[in-house]
């Protein structure tokens, strides 16, 4: 093993560390269902989720010098944005933390890009391209049903 396979197995087995304390730390008795230390800093207003996003940012600078593309990227920072974004929601964002876990999500993206790096940038690109057309699509749509609004709204008043 040469010795840039050798550190980014050393980063990888880091970065499963830090997942396994952050989503999977405690298993949640009678549930069989486990939690980590994310949704529960969650719980402090504020704090809670720039510390946790600090940790989960910290794995995606990883997975960068581990030779992620930039779509694997994006793909990454997308699932912690949510994360973060429902983390405004008091207990119901704790809740989605709970279920969602974006650090799992996100360790396996790296696993996948260390196994099969092709395969990983392909479905990350896709997945990227196809986030980005449907926000464009969204907003087309709005912008559709604005001007249809509009018509409908001058000729009633004319």
């Amino acid at each position: 093993m040469n010795e840039s396979a050798e550190l980014d197995a050393k980063r990888l087995k880091r970065l499963k560390v830090v997942t396994r304390v952050l989503d999977d730390a405690v298993e949640v008795p009678l549930l069989r269902f486990r939690v980590g230390l994310d949704p529960l800093l969650g719980l402090l207003p504020g704090l809670g989720d720039v510390v946790g996003a600090t940790f989960s940012g910290w794995m995606v600078v990883t997975a960068a010098r581990m030779g992620a593309t930039p779509a694997t990227l994006a793909r990454m920072l997308a699932n912690l944005g949510l994360d973060l974004l429902s983390g405004a929601v008091p207990l119901l964002g704790d809740a989605f933390d709970i279920a969602f876990k974006a650090n799992r999500r996100n360790l396996r993206i790296v696993e996948k890009q260390v196994l099969d790096p092709d395969g990983t940038r392909r479905r990350s690109r896709a997945l990227v391209v196809g986030t980005f057309a449907s926000v464009v699509g969204v907003i087309l749509a709005l912008l559709a049903v604005i001007a249809w609004a509009g018509r409908v709204v001058w000729a009633w008043v004319v």
